[in-house]
């Protein structure tokens, strides 16, 4: 970056970010949804250490299926600095949940990700989990109301998977001829003495588990490695060129870059994913740049071909348009900003009711996570929730609507749902970054005739609200 360019990104940010301004979420939402009711939010809590009375902390990843098969979902949470996997099963009243600790400990240490799959084919979803300290892990349900009973949950850490490091990402996908799916899990590095977040470390593996037998045989689970890179942190299946089977979007934050792995029956051929155009801003290489940590997928453009939502720098999306040939450039189109904040947990759904799909992110926020930051500063990294709406134009800037931003908040991942009925669209997410106020919850969205506060806590008290971010 030039010193200008610096001098004037810092000016912005501190104008924008005056730690006087009011807070985020104390504000009247100036959203409108296409009725032309004002949209704000009221979030409501599911699980955490004080309703379970266990300690849990770093709510990360989240699956959602009918576990117990009693037609309501259930909710399967992953709290990574407790090294907890939590099953929360749903009543049918969104406020009511009976939660219950599935693992806990080395079994799965900094537990991840999940993946809901019918490995052994007996009709019920089975879990797979990713651990950044340990291995992959496999739970069988034991199917029907047994599911609640977590001792009836066997499991078992595949040989192949054990002492590799860290796992960061895992789906279920069946990427090849066979009827049976696989699994496709991302190795993000090796034990590193050193400390974690090294990028000076042996590229690890994008891989693809083959399971011959039982899933129960630790023996079983054949990998085959589909593509190595420098801290690699996401292989996600998806048919990219929709030509009727799984690609693999692969990602690696050592390199700042991802890379389409096409599938052609079998045989896969790797497409990097370059810019047709230069950054929108000339900043440097930063951990999130263009590494696929995260991903959302529609077709913004209508031109029959899937497109790619994705950090652009550690402070930015922007939307891939998906060339004719998945050997070509891509352009990048800006969807918004949110400087000095990361966004996370991308999520294309359509918010305001205008047909057209908005993206919600949030945010990372920075340490201390017990404790409040006294002075955090117009450049503090802060625990944020935003929705940008999408123009007509969609390669035209989107709309972007600050829903909170606090001190303390790291807000990994949203699943949108109704979940009261009245035809909205909610979210459930998990916040981590936040110490006792970590766990998951849901968001539900308000339309009003006039304008209300943009965010309702459901803490008596919550972390500090901060102004808005960089536009």
């Amino acid at each position: 970056m030039t010193a200008r360019a610096t001098l004037a990104l810092v000016a912005a940010l501190a104008t924008s970010c005056g730690s006087d301004a009011p807070g985020v979420g104390d504000r009247p939402t100036r959203a409108r949804a296409q009725d032309g009711r004002f949209v704000s939010w009221v979030e409501h809590r599911i699980d955490d250490s004080k309703l379970a009375g266990v300690r849990l902390r770093g709510a990360d990843g989240l699956a959602i299926a009918d576990l117990d098969g009693d037609g309501f979902e259930d909710l399967v949470v992953m709290h990574e600095d407790s090294d907890h996997v939590r099953l929360s099963f749903g009543t049918g009243d969104p406020d009511v949940w009976a939660s219950v600790t599935l693992a806990s400990g080395s079994l799965v240490a900094e537990v991840e990700d999940p993946a809901l799959v019918d490995l052994d084919a007996d009709g019920d979803l089975d879990l797979v989990v990713a651990c950044e300290d340990a291995h992959l892990a496999y739970f069988e349900n034991p199917g029907g109301a047994q599911a609640r009973a977590v001792d009836a949950w066997r499991s078992v850490i595949p040989t192949a998977t054990r002492g590799r490091g860290s796992w960061i990402r895992v789906y279920a996908a069946n990427v090849d001829a066979d009827p049976m799916p696989e699994i496709v899990a991302t190795n993000k590095s090796i034990p590193m003495p050193s400390g974690k977040g090294s990028m000076d470390v042996p590229k690890t593996p994008v891989s693809i588990f083959d399971i011959e037998g039982n899933p129960l045989d630790p023996d079983a689970w054949r990998e085959t490695k589909l593509a190595e890179y420098t801290v690699p942190v996401n292989g996600r299946p998806i048919d990219l060129d929709g030509d009727g089977d799984l690609d693999v979007i692969a990602g690696s934050r050592g390199e700042s870059r991802m890379v389409v792995h096409e599938n052609r029956g079998g045989a896969w051929i790797a497409h990097p994913i370059v810019r047709a155009n230069p950054p929108l801003l000339p900043l440097p290489t930063l951990p999130k740049s263009m590494s696929a940590f995260d991903l959302a997928f529609a077709d913004l453009n209508a031109d029959g071909r899937l497109d790619v939502v994705v950090n652009d720098t550690t402070w930015s999306v922007v939307w891939l348009e998906q060339p004719e040939r998945l050997d070509a450039p891509w352009t990048a189109h800006r969807i918004g900003w949110v400087a000095p904040d990361s966004p996370s947990g991308l999520t294309l759904v359509d918010i305001d009711g205008d047909g057209r799909l908005d993206l919600l992110s949030g945010g990372y926020s920075e340490d201390p996570r017990e404790t409040e930051t006294s002075d955090p500063g117009f450049l503090h990294r802060g625990g944020g929730i935003w929705w940008f709406a999408q123009p007509e134009d969609p390669t035209q800037t989107w709309t972007r609507h600050d829903v909170s931003r606090r001190v303390r908040g790291m807000y990994d991942v949203f699943v949108p749902r109704d979940l009261d009925g009245d035809g909205l669209v909610d979210f459930i997410g998990t916040r981590g970054n936040s110490g006792a106020l970590d766990g998951v919850f849901w968001l539900q969205q308000r339309r009003t005739e006039t304008p209300v506060t943009v965010f309702q806590s459901a803490w008596e008290s919550d972390s500090r609200q901060l102004p808005p971010s960089f536009r």
